[in-house]
Protein backbone atom coordinates (compact mmCIF):
# COMPACT_ATOMS: atom_id res chain seq x y z
CA UNK A 1 0.00 0.00 0.00
CA UNK A 2 2.69 2.47 0.91
CA UNK A 3 3.79 2.37 -3.07
CA UNK A 4 0.03 3.08 -4.07
CA UNK A 5 0.05 6.43 -2.16
CA UNK A 6 1.78 9.85 -2.62
CA UNK A 7 3.32 11.65 0.98
CA UNK A 8 0.52 14.21 -0.50
CA UNK A 9 -2.20 12.02 -0.78
CA UNK A 10 -1.39 10.65 2.50
CA UNK A 11 -0.90 13.54 4.49
CA UNK A 12 -4.64 14.49 3.56
CA UNK A 13 -6.01 11.69 4.46
CA UNK A 14 -4.72 11.50 7.99
CA UNK A 15 -5.90 15.47 8.47
CA UNK A 16 -9.23 14.22 7.10
CA UNK A 17 -9.25 10.99 9.42
CA UNK A 18 -8.61 13.19 12.71
CA UNK A 19 -10.59 15.49 11.78
CA UNK A 20 -13.24 12.85 11.12
CA UNK A 21 -12.55 10.88 14.48
CA UNK A 22 -11.73 14.37 16.84
CA UNK A 23 -13.77 16.95 14.95
CA UNK A 24 -10.97 19.31 14.85
CA UNK A 25 -7.69 19.47 13.82
CA UNK A 26 -4.91 22.42 13.45
CA UNK A 27 -1.56 21.93 11.58
CA UNK A 28 1.08 23.90 12.12
CA UNK A 29 2.85 23.91 8.74
CA UNK A 30 3.36 27.68 7.80
CA UNK A 31 7.14 27.69 8.93
CA UNK A 32 7.92 24.14 9.59
CA UNK A 33 10.46 23.22 12.17
CA UNK A 34 13.61 21.98 11.20
CA UNK A 35 15.71 18.78 12.94
CA UNK A 36 18.49 18.20 12.13
CA UNK A 37 20.84 15.10 13.42
CA UNK A 38 24.61 13.65 13.23
CA UNK A 39 25.02 10.61 10.58
CA UNK A 40 27.68 8.48 10.49
CA UNK A 41 30.63 10.16 9.56
CA UNK A 42 30.42 14.03 8.87
CA UNK A 43 26.63 13.58 7.14
CA UNK A 44 24.12 15.57 9.28
CA UNK A 45 20.64 14.79 8.09
CA UNK A 46 17.85 17.19 8.03
CA UNK A 47 13.77 17.00 8.30
CA UNK A 48 11.32 19.70 7.70
CA UNK A 49 8.51 19.02 10.98
CA UNK A 50 4.41 19.92 10.83
CA UNK A 51 2.76 19.46 13.79
CA UNK A 52 -0.89 18.01 13.97
CA UNK A 53 -2.94 19.02 16.70
CA UNK A 54 -5.97 17.48 18.42
CA UNK A 55 -8.13 17.87 21.21
CA UNK A 56 -9.99 15.14 22.95
CA UNK A 57 -11.38 14.22 26.74
CA UNK A 58 -8.99 11.62 27.34
CA UNK A 59 -6.24 9.65 25.46
CA UNK A 60 -6.65 6.58 23.61
CA UNK A 61 -2.42 5.66 23.65
CA UNK A 62 -3.28 2.11 21.97
CA UNK A 63 -5.53 3.94 19.41
CA UNK A 64 -2.63 6.31 18.80
CA UNK A 65 0.14 3.53 18.91
CA UNK A 66 -1.92 1.20 16.25
CA UNK A 67 -2.96 4.54 13.89
CA UNK A 68 0.91 5.69 13.64
CA UNK A 69 1.69 1.75 12.71
CA UNK A 70 -1.02 1.80 9.41
CA UNK A 71 0.73 1.81 6.43
CA UNK A 72 -0.22 5.33 4.86
CA UNK A 73 2.00 6.37 7.61
CA UNK A 74 4.89 5.01 6.32
CA UNK A 75 4.73 6.98 3.46
CA UNK A 76 4.42 10.31 5.71
CA UNK A 77 6.59 9.28 8.54
CA UNK A 78 10.54 8.07 8.05
CA UNK A 79 10.72 5.54 10.98
CA UNK A 80 12.74 7.75 13.17
CA UNK A 81 9.76 10.19 13.66
CA UNK A 82 6.52 7.44 14.28
CA UNK A 83 5.98 8.82 17.79
CA UNK A 84 2.74 10.24 19.50
CA UNK A 85 3.29 13.32 22.09
CA UNK A 86 1.19 13.63 24.64
CA UNK A 87 0.65 16.78 26.76
CA UNK A 88 -2.40 17.60 28.80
Amino acid sequence: MTGSLSRKTASRRVRRELTGRFGGLTAHTRSPAEGRWKQEGDLTSLDEIVILEVMMPEIDEAWWCNYRCEPKMEVILPLKAKRVEFRA
